[in-house]
């Protein structure tokens, strides 16, 4: 693993999920810009197991993996890694939901 405070490309960990892969590469670069890398490793862990993010109705929109979490472990990752950083993930998802819904 790397660890997390190395200086690393940062793009899409799995650029061969092509569908979504311009997304996560300008969500974890926002995220990487965060003073606080555990938010940026966190989402770059998911993307590795296959997280997806889509637009739907100019928002960004995040699935946990398929078949890789029970919803308890879903809840656990949500309480402990994502809400605490919700202001500034609702700020990045409509950055680029902004920016990718106007290339439509």
């Amino acid at each position: 693993m790397i660890p997390p405070n190395s200086q690393t490309n940062h793009g899409d960990p799995r650029s061969d999920l092509k569908e979504d892969s311009h997304l996560w590469r300008d969500t974890l670069d926002l995220m990487h810009e965060h003073k606080d890398l555990m938010l940026y490793w966190t989402f770059h862990g998911l993307r590795v197991l296959g997280a997806s993010l889509s637009i739907e109705k100019n928002s960004l929109i995040f699935m946990f993996p398929e078949d890789e979490y029970d919803e308890e472990r879903k809840v656990h990752i949500r309480k402990k890694y994502i809400y605490p950083y919700k202001d500034v993930i609702k700020d990045i998802f409509k950055e680029i939901a902004l920016k990718h819904a106007s290339k439509k």
